[in-house]
């Protein structure tokens, strides 16, 4: 908290933001901020050892991955000593693919608007992974009673402790995925070798699918109501597929005419509003599926099972209509989403794009 407002301080004020030492004081409470985001994350939202392991062990190989890669991007001039220890077909000089150097304006732009996207999806994530983590569907027992610890999450100690897993598990790696990919882009060495390489690829995969397991494991408590999440993120899996395909068996026939300057002008904007309203939707449909409307059972009622929400219980049609909607929404969000942020599908999926927003 302190090192964001230090942050946000030395931003505002152009005599420290401009200068080096400025900015390498504001380099090292970004780094702070993350790092101690990391801890808090890890100290609040595991209950168990099994889970402090876990999430920690994740936090580490992600910390270690960069110091490492940063370490070898030093020494990344002796091409020679590099290839000696990590050999040409490696993982690492997989992942350390970067761009040419003598890149074009167009390539530097497309770059520059998939930072920009890159850095809204993960801060978009970050918060609701954050507070999920620490505060978890369900509540968490205020008595310690009948082998219930206070404190503990409703959903670990009762019936639908598998579930809970689940949810735990997916929001921490969405969590870590998304600070891995916010490390990536404030960093200007990491940024500008691995911007275009399959490990920024590979956290926003995980940070995508984390967040709509999350969702799936933790907003529901029934098999009907998880099968219905399940069909829908399935759909959307399916058409990212079949999109991908259409566009390379395209790429293969007909070579597309470039769009004029202007066109794209326009396009950027279109995209970069559709993106803000997505992510906006998202971020609610999130919070409202994890937190539904009335709030859910405490512990001590008889007839109702602790961490159920109160509305399904009391008026079930409502809360069918209310939890079948968000859900379409919240799906919906993702899918433009993943729609506005890939130019291969969003050339071609302007219609579905459309049908998404509407719905």
């Amino acid at each position: 908290f302190v090192a964001s407002l230090v942050i946000i301080m030395f931003l505002l004020d152009q005599r420290i933001s401009n200068n080096p030492a400025g900015l390498t004081v504001l380099r090292l409470a970004m780094l702070l901020d993350l790092l101690a985001l990391m801890a808090a994350f890890v100290a609040g939202s595991c209950h168990n050892v099994v889970s402090f392991i876990y999430v920690s062990a994740v936090c580490v190989v992600v910390l270690l991955y960069f110091a490492i890669y940063l370490g070898v991007a030093s020494i990344s001039s002796h091409s020679r000593l590099l290839l000696f220890f990590c050999g040409e077909s490696s993982c690492l000089l997989l992942f350390m693919r970067k761009a040419p150097v003598a890149a074009s304006y167009a390539v530097k732009g497309r770059i520059k608007e998939r930072r920009k996207f890159l850095l809204l999806l993960a801060t978009f994530a970050t918060p609701l992974t954050y507070a999920a983590g620490l505060a978890p569907p369900g509540g968490f027992w205020s008595e310690t009673v009948a082998g219930h610890s206070a404190g503990a999450p409703l959903l670990h100690d009762g019936r639908y402790k598998i579930r809970y897993h689940a949810f735990f598990y997916a929001n921490a790696n969405s969590f870590v995925a998304s600070l891995a990919i916010i490390m990536v882009l404030t960093s200007r060495t990491l940024s500008d070798r691995l911007i275009q390489s399959y490990l920024l690829l590979v956290c926003v995969l995980v940070e995508l699918l984390g967040l709509m397991a999350a969702y799936a494991a933790g907003s529901c408590r029934l098999i009907t109501t998880t099968i219905y999440i399940v069909s829908l993120v399935g759909a959307v899996l399916l058409y990212i597929v079949v999109q991908m395909v259409v566009e390379l068996l395209c790429k293969l026939r007909v070579q597309q005419k470039k769009p004029e300057r202007k066109q794209r002008q326009d396009e950027e904007e279109s995209r970069s509003l559709v993106l803000l309203l997505a992510t906006l939707a998202a971020t609610v449909t999130y919070q409202a599926g994890l937190s539904p409307p009335g709030g859910v059972w405490p512990e001590g009622q008889l007839n109702h099972t602790p961490g159920n929400p109160i509305l399904h219980d009391m008026h079930l049609k409502r809360y069918k209509a209310f939890y079948h909607c968000n859900t379409a929404a919240f799906v919906a969000s993702v899918v433009v989403i993943i729609i506005v942020q890939n130019k291969h599908l969003n050339t071609l999926g302007h219609a579905a794009l459309k049908m998404a927003m509407i719905l």
